[in-house]
């Protein structure tokens, strides 16, 4: 693939309170670096890319084409943010513009996830095209995914080894290493997110019940654990150390977390979270990106949100990545 490569527009804003709500400036800084990645409406003729470091807002993008990012990874010092632009793959590092040419067997290609080991890029990309809509690429490497209805998430171990989860044909859950598929489930069922420590690893989703009711569960190295009650979806996994986080919905449209099984809902005072986007955990330290239903964007540590909406910025904020 062809690859063309722009210096982006950085324009650095803070804006106070975004990250650490009811904190002094007497307070330390925060240890963990947080950053989402989204799009801002700068004034442009489309949305700009943009992403914040610790409240910091830097645009990447100059709305000059449609583009939008689906994902970001840090790997050392470095950011990754990975979408779409004019229709065809693109990536940012640390603010570096990346295009890729689409697939020439898709109308439209998009990478919807990004891991960096060592340097190394993997994506996975998502393009209408049938039975080989889903792909990833490891290093340019395309890999097309067998027997897939849906691919959710993406890991890849230290090894370099390639995991992808989602649906099979006959709707179930499975999860594919470095190409090849291995199934979950025999149930009604689906693999919605997956996290690697070590040589563990961890895939959230659910089945169906005799009820019908989703029965919201974590595979460890392929052995089932209930982690609640039926009547749930989960969306994304990830771990820290003993402790295991997942981030779902009770079919009410609550939007909860479970840490080793025990569940709470996200609850934030004048707010109403509905839309869950990302999930990471450090040092026992779990941080949830969701977002009302307007799209106002919400940052939990621990349960407690964290960054209320700031309304002088028009946009929206859907990948997360802390270091």
């Amino acid at each position: 693939m062809k690859q063309s490569i722009r210096i982006g527009m950085m324009a650095g804003l803070m804006f106070g309170g975004l990250l650490l709500q009811n904190c002094s400036s007497d307070d330390p800084a925060p240890k963990t670096e947080v950053y989402l990645a989204g799009y801002v409406d700068d004034g442009g003729a489309n949305y700009s890319v943009a992403y914040t470091k610790n409240g910091k807002l830097n645009v990447v993008g100059d709305g000059s084409v449609y583009e939008y990012t689906n994902d970001c990874t840090i790997d050392g010092k470095d950011l990754y943010l990975a979408g779409a632009s004019d229709n065809e793959p693109a990536y940012w590092k640390n603010g570096v513009f990346t295009h890729v040419e689409k697939d020439t067997d898709l109308p439209w290609e998009e990478y919807q996830k990004v891991v960096v080991k060592k340097g190394k890029m993997y994506f996975l990309a998502y393009g209408p095209g049938g039975t080989g809509a889903y792909r990833y690429y490891a290093d340019g490497v395309k890999t097309i995914l067998p027997s897939q209805a849906s691919a959710s998430d993406m890991a890849v171990a230290d090894n370099g080894d390639v995991y992808v989860v989602g649906k099979n044909t006959s709707d179930q859950a499975v999860y594919w290493k470095n190409g090849v598929i291995h199934e979950l489930s025999t149930e009604d069922s689906g693999a919605a997110g997956i996290a690697i420590v070590g040589s563990d690893v961890y895939i959230t989703g659910y089945y169906m019940n005799e009820e019908s009711y989703p029965v919201p569960v974590v595979w460890k190295n392929g052995t089932l654990t209930e982690i609640g009650e039926p009547g749930a979806y989960p969306n994304n996994i990830a771990v820290s150390g003993k402790d295991v986080f997942v981030t779902g919905w009770l079919t009410d449209d609550t939007v909860v977390m479970w840490k080793n099984g025990n569940v709470s809902p996200l609850v934030a005072e004048g707010f109403t979270p509905f839309r869950l986007y990302d999930i990471k955990a450090k040092n026992g330290d779990a941080y949830i990106l969701s977002a009302e239903l307007s799209g106002t964007t919400l940052l939990f540590k621990n349960g407690i949100l964290q960054t209320p909406f700031d309304e002088t910025i028009e946009g929206q904020f859907t990948s997360l990545a802390i270091n």
